[in-house]
């Protein structure tokens, strides 16, 4: 449902947004952030955890300040 809602209304993650996920994600593992980028960056797949995690926080914005 959240993926429609997001389609629907054009909500997209931008570079940045990825970026900044990937860092939140990596920060995880203190000491290994560096590696974990690197390894999210060699590994896009991997990176769909923070796309998607990303994604779905501004469609659930986006339906919040709708509905106030």
């Amino acid at each position: 449902m959240l993926g429609e809602i997001g389609r629907a209304n054009s909500i997209t993650v931008t570079p940045e947004e990825v970026n900044a996920a990937m860092r939140a994600e990596a920060s995880k593992y203190p000491g290994r952030e560096q590696q974990m980028i690197e390894f999210y960056r060699a590994y896009p797949a991997r990176s769909t955890r923070c796309v998607g995690r990303s994604s779905r926080t501004k469609v659930i914005d986006y339906v919040l300040t709708r509905r106030l």
